[in-house]
């Protein structure tokens, strides 16, 4: 086989690929990427697979679990997860990422989160349990700053309590 035939072929394959990467949270199918490719499906199939050493349907879930586990590990909700990466429900999504990864999403972010720092060395609910309690305490704070002013004049204390504010 002449070498100048393999460089357009590289870059059908290239161009199939760049497709797929654009594309795989629509779950395009074998043809709609062969046609991205100039490509046969028939041909694409085979060649793509060579070159790769996987099929476009399998690179396309293992593109679609490993964008799942990127949005995992931030924080969105698993049922978000599923829609962003193409699948139509969470169980669907939970069946084939279990079947990628050998774990179920959740067991997948447990085992993946444990032991992960978030601010300040600390794990991501102890951060989030930490944020709920600063903004109860401004709140407790803007409260008591605006009903001490009140309470101290009618208490006799107003020259006391103000300077405590400032």
């Amino acid at each position: 086989m002449a070498v100048q035939s393999l460089i357009p072929r590289e870059r059908k394959l290239q161009m199939a690929l760049a497709f797929i990467r654009g594309r795989f949270h629509r779950r395009p199918t074998v043809p709609e990427i062969a046609s991205a490719g100039k490509l046969s499906p028939f041909h694409f199939h085979r060649l793509f697979k060579a070159r790769f050493g996987e099929s476009a349907f399998e690179m396309v879930a293992r593109l679609q679990v490993e964008r799942a586990q990127e949005l995992m590990l931030k924080g969105v909700p698993l049922a978000d997860v599923a829609a962003k990466v193409g699948y139509n429900s969470q169980g669907h999504f939970c069946m084939r990422f279990k079947q990628a990864t050998g774990a179920t999403p959740a067991q997948w972010l447990r085992q993946n989160t444990r032991g992960h720092a978030g601010p300040n060395g600390r794990d991501r609910r102890q951060a989030a349990r930490d944020r709920v309690r600063g903004a109860r305490r401004a709140a407790v704070a803007r409260l008591i700053s605006w009903l001490l002013p009140g309470l101290a004049w009618q208490a006799g204390w107003s020259d006391v309590a103000l300077p405590l504010l400032g």
